[in-house]
């Protein structure tokens, strides 16, 4: 790799660890949001659902969004929503009685993650057209295998970092400091990451060969 592809690829490892802690975090904060508010495992499990809902309607929009407007754009967007959103999550668990008691509280968390949801696309998509446009043909299998094994390794963070964090602090807090990886992620993207975009010359059908 080329001292720039180094950058680059450092940028998406980052961004995979950080998106896949996401992704394991809320399993580990379960427990702690049903204790303090009183949520049974079904009112609970919405939130997860919302996510998913959402994730799989940006992720079909993404990809043309991707196309026509490059990586950049799209994935800068979407970190900047990750950041949002989980500052968001933590507000709203310190607000708590103040947003309505628990179905207050219940609306702004399925808002929260519903927005992540949209978010973790910049992760999923962006970065794979991020490694399409900056690395050679030899190198992308390569790349993006490393990227995608950050899904155990945000895994690991979650439960042997954020476990105890929350233990010794709170759920919420650990929500700040996931919003401040996150921003992290935006500035290295952002600085790190060059403007590439190869745009789309004629239609293609999904059963063209």
């Amino acid at each position: 790799m080329t001292g720039k592809q180094r950058q680059i690829f450092f940028v998406l490892f980052y961004f995979g660890m950080i998106a896949n802690l996401d992704k394991s975090l809320i399993g580990a904060t379960a427990p702690h949001i049903i204790a303090a508010y009183g949520f049974s495992a079904a009112q609970f499990s919405n939130i997860t659902n919302l996510y998913y809902v959402s994730n799989i309607i940006m992720t079909l929009i993404s990809g043309f969004v991707v196309d026509r407007y490059g990586y950049k754009f799209f994935t800068t967007l979407c970190l900047v929503l990750l950041t949002l959103a989980s500052s968001c999550f933590g507000i709203v668990g310190l607000l708590g009685v103040g947003l309505g008691g628990s179905a207050g509280v219940m609306l702004g968390l399925l808002g929260a993650r519903m927005i992540v949801g949209v978010g973790q696309t910049g992760y999923t998509n962006g970065c794979a057209r991020v490694v399409v446009e900056n690395f050679k043909p030899h190198q992308r299998t390569t790349v993006q295998s490393v990227v995608v094994a950050t899904a155990g390794l945000g895994s690991v963070v979650s439960y042997a970092l954020f476990a105890p964090l929350m233990e010794k602090t709170s759920w919420q807090v650990a929500y700040f400091v996931l919003a401040g990886l996150f921003l992290v992620a935006l500035i290295l993207f952002v600085v790190l990451v060059p403007t590439k975009h190869t745009p789309v010359t004629r239609k293609i059908s999904v059963i063209e060969g």
